[in-house]
């Protein structure tokens, strides 16, 4: 029992006892309860060991419940053979007459399996379907288990055949789709997850997929949205549309697309961000990224397209490295951009990300900003702005300035910033500008254990071929030489003793 996840009353608990003192308790009671007891007791009846026979007693008496939806959970689960007894044959006959079409066509859920087939050309099977009241099809849809392939035959007999057309409207043919597409089986049935070991399987079911990706083209465009915001993006073999099927989209179909959170496609999101002014906002609103070469492009198109893509990048990418946020806010504030009479959304986004970086986009991306704002401290956006001069322990990285482009300057910066190595430049950190927006407090300990972490194992590194490296070289030299000076104290000491 699971009273407790239930939260059944207590006095209720003798009632669901698999005995016949306990069923004829719960008929007794049944009638007095209200109904989202009476759905809680079913609930844990099914779970509950009771003999057939004294569950057909019980069944005789909920089948007559006041209530359409219980009625509909009893006669769900009947199950009845030709051979059936005559108390069987009196149960499924109030079935079949129940005023309420829930409850009438519930025994056609149990016909799911049989309707569709594996025929090459089940025609005849579709007819047949077709040919059923609207709420028997939708009850034999409900009880299907998976059958992607099959599903997607039928809905391409229909969009073939003008006679069922005729016969079914559009609209009970939609509800087919939505009934398919929003149940509990087909949610379970089609889970993403890492491909089995059986290959034949794994094919088959990629092989499901595909077919119901495979709708989004045919179905009017109102109806394939359903399909776009449902459909898995893996199962089996399956990675989801393929870049056809894509290309075969309406401009909607790819929105609908672009909008849900597990769909990456960097690839086509990057290319709409520069080549679709009408698709832009919609590839870059979800995971959206950029590197440093893709922002650089930004700044060299022309003034106009420059704008735009600045505008877009600042009101709809709310998850970009920190670094685009900062230099967006500087670029707004510099070409008093349009949209950027509001720099709150910059802001938003900015703050937003920092609180959101975990440990490792932490170190990274906090040390790219600070290249950043190094390069914004060295190279102006104007050429009448204040300028200022490398500190002396970092004088290596003049060779990378680019006067008249600061962001070619900080992309320069972190290219040989990195190249020295870890080991070589977190000591040289210090001398870089401070986050305001980072506690120092915090980021002077993860320098100090992440230096402390390193040091020992990286002793011996050589220098990277980089201009500079002259002062990185005495860097390490008195590193080594403070090394060698802390051993022989030490053994003079273990000596000693």
């Amino acid at each position: 029992m699971h009273d407790k996840a239930l939260r059944l009353p207590e006095y209720l608990k003798e009632v669901l006892v698999p005995t016949a003192s306990g069923i004829a308790k719960l008929i007794a009671v049944w009638d007095g309860l209200q109904v989202e007891t009476q759905l809680l007791l079913l609930h844990e009846l099914r779970r509950t060991k009771v003999p057939a026979y004294l569950y057909e007693r019980f069944r005789k008496v909920a089948l007559q419940a006041t209530n359409p939806f219980v009625r509909y959970l009893i006669a769900r689960d009947c199950y009845f053979n030709d051979e059936a007894s005559d108390e069987e044959n009196i149960a499924k006959k109030r079935i079949e007459s129940d005023s309420c079409p829930l409850v009438k066509y519930s025994q056609e859920e149990q016909k799911s399996m049989r309707f569709l087939g594996f025929e090459p050309n089940p025609v005849e099977r579709f007819s047949k379907f077709f040919s059923l009241p609207h709420n028997a099809r939708l009850a034999r849809i409900r009880g299907l288990m998976g059958r992607g392939e099959q599903f997607s035959n039928l809905i391409k007999y229909y969009l073939e055949n003008q006679e069922v057309q005729q016969e079914v409207d559009e609209l009970e043919f939609y509800e087919c789709l939505l009934e398919y597409l929003n149940t509990d089986t087909f949610s379970r049935v089609y889970r993403s997850g890492e491909p089995g070991r059986d290959g034949s399987v794994e094919y088959g079911k990629g092989c499901q997929l595909d077919s119901l990706w495979e709708l989004v083209s045919l179905l009017p465009e109102w109806m394939s949205f359903v399909l776009i915001e449902k459909l898995p993006l893996q199962y089996g073999l399956s990675t989801g549309p393929t870049d056809e099927q894509i290309g075969s989209f309406t401009d909607a179909q790819v929105q609908t697309l672009l909008q849900r959170e597990d769909v990456d496609l960097p690839e086509l999101r990057k290319r709409l961000f520069f080549e679709s002014e009408k698709l832009r906002s919609y590839a870059i609103s979800k995971n959206f990224d950029l590197t440093f070469n893709d922002f650089d492009k930004v700044l060299s198109q022309p003034k106009e397209v420059r704008k735009y893509l600045l505008e877009d990048l600042a009101l709809y990418a709310d998850n970009l490295n920190v670094v685009f946020y900062a230099a967006l806010f500087d670029l707004g504030r510099a070409f008093d951009i349009p949209c950027y009479s509001n720099l709150d959304f910059v802001e938003q986004h900015f703050n937003k990300k920092l609180q959101e970086l975990d440990e490792g986009q932490q170190a990274r991306q906090i040390l790219d900003l600070r290249l950043y704002r190094l390069a914004k401290s060295i190279v102006p956006w104007e050429k009448d702005e204040y300028s200022e001069e490398l500190d002396e322990h970092i004088e290596f990285l003049n060779n990378s300035i680019h006067s008249d482009n600061r962001w070619k300057t900080f992309m320069s910066f972190s290219k040989v910033w990195r190249a020295n190595g870890y080991y070589l430049t977190k000591r040289l950190e210090k001398y870089l500008p401070r986050i305001e927006e980072v506690s120092e407090e915090d980021e002077l300990d993860e320098e100090c254990s992440s230096y402390a972490e390193e040091a020992t194992s990286t002793v011996g590194r050589e220098i990277a071929d980089v201009p500079g490296n002259f002062t990185l070289a005495k860097e390490l030299r008195d590193l080594r030489t403070m090394v060698l000076v802390g051993i022989g104290l030490l053994m003079v000491l273990i000596i000693a003793t």
